[in-house]
């Protein structure tokens, strides 16, 4: 799932269409905020958003920037990757 830090002076919306489109080349179209979670471990600051996007556009030409992400697939549901990992397949399970 992409993620990444909201910038100084950038809104949280602006940071979640940005990150879509430099990890997963996807325009998001009426995201939806679904939870915020307050992560006291990294830091007294430290809130991760979760938005659910049901409608998105691809980027034309998207390649990947290998200093943000090692490698994107897209996968059915039903067919991910055996090595997802336990806190990503809970997320994508309670939005399901």
């Amino acid at each position: 799932m992409p993620g990444g830090g909201v910038e100084v002076g950038e809104s949280c919306l602006r940071a979640l269409q940005r990150e879509l489109e430099e990890e997963a080349g996807m325009i998001p179209i009426d995201p939806i905020l679904k939870s915020i979670y307050y992560n006291s471990v990294v830091s007294k600051r430290d809130h991760v958003l979760l938005f659910l996007v049901d409608n998105w556009a691809l980027k034309a030409n998207f390649t990947a920037n290998r200093k943000e992400i090692s490698d994107g697939k897209w996968f059915d549901l039903d067919k991910l990757p055996k090595d997802v990992a336990k806190d990503t397949l809970c997320q994508i399970k309670e939005f399901l």
